[in-house]
């Protein structure tokens, strides 16, 4: 059990299992071998209902995502904006390119792979939402290179917007991808949809920095929702720990506050009774993102080594 996550099981909407994949094992041999980070256990809780070669997509996903953050937080691109330039601008052009036409060699083949499989599950409006948070996950990546740079510890404001752009810019897209679900461009800039996936987005991504506070610790890195209060407040490890626990409790209520505004804003929106089942299932899927991230992070050896 990792050390700083403590009792979130208890938390409002923290509290109830995951369904999970009927299939999860065949899961687990599609996605094999993973080092025991166990990303076949978070596609199994992420997409319950799913066919299996979408579970595993998504997986896969995940797989690449947990390398590039890795890449960017203590590989080569952490620090080397030239390097980090050049990357995020070759998985740019991926995305630009139609799916049927040829990468070149030399760039991202994964990344490609991935596209190639995903970009015609969904519309083009999706597609130019993507590339909109690409290069707000560029535009995140270059300011904590900034900062390892400079060593400068971003305040608790700063940080909390520049965690939501490096966790989920991307990555909470693809819930829609896998369920085959184009979201109105009007519905996605809506208050009540953003107070959703930026509540989930944040859950997420604290209740990841409890898990790894050690590991970016140990490699010097601030980027940690627990380091920096620390530093911003003067208090013990310990103690910035159970203030994200209880910013994770309130972000909780928020989460599930925006989601009671949905049928309205569907409502005002004037979606037909299609699109709004078909949007009401990706709105499921982020509900039920945080219980799953944390059953992923107590059973996952991806911060084994921080564990009590």
């Amino acid at each position: 059990m990792t050390i700083h996550l403590g009792s979130l099981e208890a938390i409002e909407g923290l509290d109830a299992p995951c369904r999970r994949h009927p299939f999860e094992p065949r899961l687990h041999d599609a996605l094999a071998p993973d080092s025991g980070a166990r990303f076949a256990a978070m596609a199994s809780r992420a997409l319950p209902e799913s066919d299996l070669a979408t579970a595993v997509l998504f997986g896969q996903w995940i797989g690449w995502f947990a390398d590039f953050d890795d890449q960017r937080d203590d590989g080569p691109l952490g620090s080397d904006t030239a390097r980090l330039n050049r990357r995020y601008r070759d998985l740019l052009a991926t995305v630009d390119r139609s799916p049927t036409q040829r990468y070149p060699r030399g760039g991202d083949e994964a990344f490609a792979g991935l596209w190639r499989q995903t970009a015609p599950r969904v519309g083009p409006q999706w597609t130019h939402r993507f590339r909109i948070g690409l290069r707000e996950h560029w535009r995140g990546s270059l300011i904590e290179a900034a900062n390892r740079q400079s060593s400068r510890v971003p305040t608790p404001a700063e940080f909390v917007q520049l965690r939501r752009i490096t966790n989920g810019a991307m990555v909470l897209l693809l819930p829609e991808a896998m369920l085959r679900v184009d979201v109105p461009w009007r519905l996605a800039q809506s208050p009540a949809w953003r107070a959703l996936v930026d509540a989930c987005n944040d859950v997420v991504g604290w209740c990841n920095d409890l898990a790894s506070v050690q590991r970016e610790s140990a490699r010097g890195d601030i980027h940690n929702f627990v380091l920096v209060i620390a530093h911003a407040l003067g208090v013990s490890r310990a103690s910035a720990a159970a203030r994200v626990r209880e910013r994770i409790a309130r972000r909780m209520l928020d989460m599930h506050h925006a989601a009671r505004f949905l049928p309205s804003t569907f409502d005002s929106l004037g979606l037909d009774r299609r699109t709004a089942c078909d949007v009401s299932r990706v709105a499921v899927t982020f509900l039920a993102t945080p219980r799953g991230h944390l059953e992923w992070l107590r059973e996952s050896s991806r911060y084994a080594q921080k564990a009590a």
